[in-house]
């Protein structure tokens, strides 16, 4: 029953009551009737939160004489209810509104639901999509908000020929094509859309042949190869083509296999898709090119019995097939020749030796004078004679025999000719230039091995010594430049990976020995003054190192392990030896290595004179060992 219908009626019974009471007041005394039910209507309700409904109340009976109704909620926080019956709802839950007429009353469940969340907004992950036939990928829908009560959505694809999409939103590609997905929501209608693109299936290579796997050429010819490739409907069938010697045969993006030279190359062939290969073994054939000549040379040489040479030909033209020749020796008790040309000679007397090809037969030869070796010669102002310890072929510049010396500017050969006969020079001899006093230059060649006792011994204008990188040994027991006061000496660079070689280091002249670790010092200059500096991981010091006059200081570093006798020969005095051994082992072992711990180690020089300094620490070892405690006095360094 409405609020209105529940007016009206309230004011006919009113009405009719005031004619009952007109009419009883008439006649006789007024009789109150009283409430006995009051019924609301409806009974049970439900509304949303923030909506109303209107209650009615019927009182009974309808003749009661106080019909008037009071509204009340159990619970105002839930709902309220006003004086006409109209309920208000403000949060969800219970409540239960009841109507009250002289003590009688009824009630009405009232059930507060939450306010519905609408949907606002759907989202998809990708708005565009790339497939190939036959794959599949689900996309993700956002539905907003998050709380929102009806979360269902609805999926469709505009051309099913070309994807379809199922419920949960996964989308198979059908065909190449375009197609747009949609997801739409039941609440609202809340719509996105994702724009999917399917791509034809891709047809893979699975193979490539050739149609040779073998080809023989010769050199200039060439040969188109074919490439199959397999299926025949894949989608890229394009390939590459490869030699692996491109020296031998070359092949060009068609397959055109060049033959170069002889040998053999391979051709391979390789698909751009998947990388299969396919290859061809080619063979290349020497184009025959028949010599037309040979030429020997030299036409002619002398060499001393026992000696050798080597003697070369040309075959022509330079690209002939077959290159191979014979050599022979019309005279082998004079000279023989190896199969490479090598000749050796046997006894004095005349040989011809030729060179035969083995393709026509031409020939060439070399006149081989044989001649017995000389002991002894002069050539070009030098005097040479053989090489101790080597074949008559070996010689070494010697003293002039006559007595007369050596001056100016002097070069020694690595070989001379003397007699017809090539000689090998090894080395300078023993005393070779002593006393030549106006010797300025000497510049020893490549090749030579090296230099005797005394060699320059006495050279007081001796300004240059050139040494070789072949030098290999300098007398060590005997002086070799003692007396050479002008001398600066220059040193060649070895080869790389030389073990065994001569350098000059601060002006001295150092050897150094791979194999064995070893660094010596071998000279000083004469002229050198104030203080010498030994190089930092020197291990010896040998015989007639030094000789010197001007030389206040002589620093000694601690990685010597051998200093040998006369090595302070004839030093200017007062002179301080800085010693630098740290150990009693060290300074024992140097003691101990001395070849002749004797006077001779400070011949001609004033002991006395001689001043040791040694690390901080080391004082007693160096006092408890004669050669150093019978100086003129050991002061440890700060």
């Amino acid at each position: 029953m409405s609020v209105f219908t529940h007016t009206h009626t309230r004011r006919a019974l009113l009405t009719a009551a005031a004619a009952i009471l007109l009419i009883t007041s008439c006649g006789k005394k007024e009789e109150t009737v009283g409430v006995s039910s009051v019924t609301v209507t409806p009974s049970r309700i439900e509304i949303i939160e923030g909506g109303s409904a209107a209650l009615s109340a019927r009182v009974s009976p309808e003749a009661a004489s106080d019909r008037a109704v009071a509204w009340s909620s159990s619970d105002r926080s839930v709902a309220t209810v006003d004086k006409t019956g109209t309920v208000q709802g403000l949060k969800p839950g219970t409540a239960t509104v009841t109507a009250t007429a002289e003590g009688k009353s009824g009630t009405c469940t009232v059930t507060v639901k939450a306010k519905a969340v609408n949907v606002t907004e759907v989202t998809l992950d990708k708005t565009e999509l790339t497939l190939t036939e036959g794959e599949t990928e689900t996309l993700t829908a956002t539905v907003k908000p998050d709380n929102a009560d009806n979360r269902k959505v609805t999926w469709s694809s505009d051309k099913t020929d070309v994807a379809t999409v199922d419920g949960a939103g996964k989308v198979t590609a059908v065909k190449a094509g375009e197609a747009v997905v949609t997801v739409t929501t039941e609440n609202g209608g809340k719509t996105a859309t994702c724009k999917v693109t399917v791509k034809a299936k891709t047809v893979s290579v699975t193979e490539v042949t050739m149609d040779k796997t073998e080809l023989t050429l010769t050199e200039g010819e060439t040969e188109t190869l074919t490439a199959t490739v397999r299926p025949d409907n894949a989608d890229n069938r394009k390939v590459t083509w490869s030699s692996d010697k491109t020296e031998i045969a070359t092949v060009d993006g068609a397959g055109k296999v060049t033959a170069v030279k002889a040998g053999e190359a391979v051709v391979t062939v390789t698909t751009e898709d998947g990388g299969k290969t396919a290859s061809c073994k080619v063979t290349v054939k020497a184009k025959v090119v028949p010599v037309t000549g040979v030429d020997v040379k030299p036409w002619s040489v002398t060499i001393g019995a026992n000696g050798t040479t080597k003697l070369t030909c040309t075959v022509a033209p330079s690209n002939a097939t077959n290159r191979n020749v014979r050599w022979e020796s019309d005279n082998p008790s004079v000279a023989t020749v190896d199969s490479d040309g090598n000749v050796r000679a046997v006894s004095a007397g005349v040989a011809k030796v030729s060179a035969v090809t083995e393709d026509g037969g031409f020939r060439s030869g070399c006149t081989v004078t044989v001649k017995e070796f000389s002991s002894g010669f002069e050539v070009g102002g030098l005097f040479y004679k053989t090489a101790k310890g080597y074949s008559m072929d070996f010689v070494e510049v010697t003293g002039n025999p006559g007595g007369g010396k050596y001056s100016g500017e002097v070069v020694v050969p690595g070989t001379v000719e003397y007699d017809g006969i090539t000689y090998t020079v090894k080395g300078v001899g023993d005393r070779a230039f002593e006393g030549c006093g106006d010797l300025r230059k000497v510049t020893i060649s490549e090749g030579i091995y090296k230099i005797g006792a005394y060699a320059f011994i006495g050279c007081g204008n001796l300004e240059r010594v050139i040494l070789p990188s072949t030098l290999e040994n300098i007398d060590g027991s005997n002086p070799v430049f003692t007396g050479c006061s002008k001398l600066e000496i220059t040193a060649t660079a070895p080869k790389e990976g030389q073990e065994f070689y001569h350098y000059v280091y601060d002006g001295a002249l150092y050897m150094h020995i791979g194999r064995e670790k070893t660094e010596k010092l071998r000279w000083i200059p004469e002229k050198k003054t104030g203080t010498v500096v030994i190089k930092e991981g020197t291990t010896e010091i040998t015989q007639c190192s030094i000789y010197l006059t001007n030389v206040d200081k002589i620093v000694i570093p601690g990685s010597v392990k051998l200093i040998d006798i006369y090595t302070f020969v004839s030093c200017k005095t007062p002179l301080v030896l800085e010693l630098n051994w740290k150990t009693k082992e060290d300074v024992d072992e140097i003691t101990t290595n001395m070849s002749d711990p004797s006077s001779f180690f400070f011949n001609g020089t004033d002991r006395s004179a001689v001043k040791v300094t040694v690390p901080k620490g080391t004082k007693s070892y160096y006092e408890s060992h004669w050669l150093w405690s019978n100086l003129g006095g050991i002061v440890e360094r700060p």
